[in-house]
């Protein structure tokens, strides 16, 4: 059994809800061992991670940045809207040649008629037939 309330827990403890929040919260924690337990088990942790050394940088991290000098001093590329032509253009015949080139691909690939009409016979073609007369039908008609 899950008590939905036991993820409102970290937020209690590390004090970011409401004072209305905390008050309702508090009130259901009193009622709810499974909550108890989940509230004692964060408070351990926190207990545990406070009581952790404090880890300094070997080197100063503001300082950092400002050590390769100011940054860019020319205008930002996307202002430049002339900047973006060329790839643009680019763009545009690679696009314009794969429409050509797909084109190319069409043209050798319509089926002849007669052929593709034949699998709709009596008798597929390649298929095995019982009787002479049934593989060549006689055609009647004009």
């Amino acid at each position: 059994m899950r008590c939905p309330r036991t993820q409102a827990l970290s937020a209690l403890l590390d004090r970011e809800q409401s004072t209305a929040a905390s008050a309702r919260l508090e009130r259901h924690l009193a009622s709810c061992p499974l909550c108890q337990h989940q509230w004692q088990a964060l408070q351990a942790l926190r207990q545990s991670l406070l009581a952790l050394p404090g880890l300094k940088p070997g080197v100063d991290l503001v300082a950092v940045p400002h050590r390769h000098g100011p940054a860019r001093a020319g205008p930002i590329a996307w202002r430049r809207p002339w900047a973006w032509w060329p790839a643009g253009l680019g763009a545009g015949v690679a696009l314009a040649t794969g429409i050509w080139l797909g084109s190319l691909l069409g043209a050798g690939a319509v089926a002849p008629l007669a052929g593709a009409g034949r699998v709709f016979d009596p008798i597929a073609p390649g298929g095995l037939c019982a009787a002479t007369e049934l593989c060549r039908p006689r055609r009647t008609g004009p």
